[in-house]
This record gives C-alpha cells, sequence and structure tokens, in this order.
C-alpha cells in the first residue's frame, strides 16, 4: 500500500524514508529501527504511542517485522529546523521557540524526558508549526507517579547538559530545558555557545563566572534582551535554578517585542 519516495534520514538506529499511499497519495515517515535491548517501558515505540500534542510529530502507528519496529510518522513537509536557521526573523525565533517549550512542557507533564532536543530533531510543518521528533533516546522518568532518576551519557555534545557528563544519575525535565536554551541561542545567533558544556571550554567558563564581557563578543553580542533573559532562566548549571515553567516567564507572550 505504500511506495518509498526517498531517503530521508538515517544514523544508528536504521533508516528513515518518505512514502506516499499508492491509493490517498498521503505522504508518511517511516523509520525502521532495531528493538534489541530496549526494555518495554523505553521502547520508542510505547513511549511516542501515548503522546499526542500539537507540538509533537504523530506516530499513526507502528508495525513489527522480526527484531525491527517500522514506525508510520507524520511528515514535516518544511524539513527540519536547521533548513530555515539562517533565514529566521527574530520574530519567528520567538514563535517557534514558544512551540518547542509548548511542546517540551507537554513531555515533561506526560513524565518522558526527551534527551534529544536539538534543531534537527525539531520539524517544520507548511502551516509553521514545529513539532518535536526522534524519541530514540526518551526516558521515563515518572513510574507510578513517583519521579525516577535518569541515567546515560545520551544526547547530542553542544545540547547536552553539564550533570550528563559526569555521568551520574539526573533529573530528567532540566536536561531537556538545558537543551531549549542552546538551541535559543542557535536560533538567534546561528552558532553554538559552546562545544561542550565543560570547564575546559573558554566560553562555558566565562558564562560559569557571569562575566559579562561575553556580551560584547559575537556571536554572544547578536542576543537581544528577551532571548539573552530567557538563555539565563534555561542555562544554569544548576538543574534546580532553571527555569521551571514556561508560562511565568515575561517572554513568553508571542506578541513581545523579542526585538527590543
Amino acid at each position: 500500500m505504500w511506495k518509498k519516495v526517498k531517503q530521508i534520514g538515517s544514523g544508528s538506529f536504521g533508516k528513515v524514508t518518505l512514502e506516499k499511499h499508492r491509493i490517498t497519495k498521503e505522504l508518511v515517515a517511516v523509520k525502521r529501527c532495531s528493538r534489541l535491548g530496549m526494555t518495554c517501558v523505553d521502547r520508542e515505540e510505547v513511549v511516542h504511542s501515548q503522546l499526542n500534542h500539537e507540538n509533537i510529530i504523530k506516530l499513526f502507528y507502528w508495525d513489527l517485522k522480526g527484531d525491527k519496529v517500522y514506525m508510520y510518522l507524520e511528515y514535516g513537509t518544511e524539513g527540519s529546523l536547521i533548513t530555515i536557521l539562517r533565514n529566521l526573523t527574530k520574530e519567528e525565533v520567538f514563535i517557534y521557540f514558544n512551540q518547542l517549550m509548548s511542546g517540551v512542557e507537554y513531555l515533561h507533564s506526560r513524565g518522558v524526558a526527551h534527551r534529544d532536543l536539538k534543531p534537527g530533531n525539531l520539524m517544520i510543518t507548511k502551516n509553521r508549526i514545529l513539532k518535536i521528533s526522534d524519541f530514540g533516546y526518551a526516558g521515563v522518568f515518572l513510574l507510578c507517579r513517583q519521579e525516577v532518576m535518569l541515567t546515560g551519557s545520551i544526547g547530542t555534545r553542544p545540547y547536552m547538559a553539564p550533570e550528563i557528563f559526569k555521568k551520574d544519575r539526573y533529573r530528567g525535565p532540566p536536561v531537556d530545558l538545558w537543551s531549549c536554551g542552546i538551541i535559543l541561542f542557535v536560533m538567534a545567533t546561528s552558532t553554538h555557545p559552546w562545544e561542550m558544556a565543560l570547564e575546559t571550554e573558554m566560553s562555558y567558563r566565562c558564562w560559569l563566572l557571569k562575566d559579562l564581557s561575553l556580551l560584547l563578543k559575537a556571536p554572544w553580542s547578536r542576543l537581544c534582551e528577551a532571548a539573552w533573559s530567557i538563555i539565563t532562566c534555561l542555562l544554569s548549571s544548576d538543574p534546580l535554578e532553571r527555569l521551571s515553567s514556561w508560562h511565568e516567564h515575561p517572554h513568553r507572550q508571542p506578541l513581545c517585542d523579542i526585538s527590543r
């Protein structure tokens, strides 16, 4: 019933292809990945199938064939956020960031931490809706209504929170919030603030020391007041001090002038 159009992604998990329904002409992204070595509670298809939100890529259904899972997913027609990063206006930066935070808050309300938030995992639809995708590294941090700590050096290095590098147990929500802060920085400046959140990185060390001279140097000098305000709330080295509720931040409202 489905015809392969082209391959649109690949990685250690397997391949993602764009496929078209032979009758309805509907387009879907089909992700193939292995089930080996995954516990039931953390399997991607199990986690993803329980999610339903405007800013989360829809999982229509999944199928098992041997040790492979075939996941039929909503297709982000405009590609990932990476493809439009350099052409974003300041207003668009805020619009997409607001959608990202809405999706992340929903995930956390469901007891799920994504753990690999980055522009490549944020898809854009033709209606300019941002949707979080790829739950291969997701961790369930609420079991029987009790929060459990997560483990594992998981994620993409420029977007990983400092506590992950310590290879110890860590809370799920704060690591996602850290990634959101890095994503906002990248959307506003088209580059990363540092390669890894380690004190051996000069830029990160200056950030820890609250060296305001950073604001005079590129790429930091490209941040507007609103972006700076949000980033300082999200990129705290102490997970307990990171912004816990996006609804409480004064720059949440879409009509806020982010170019001030």
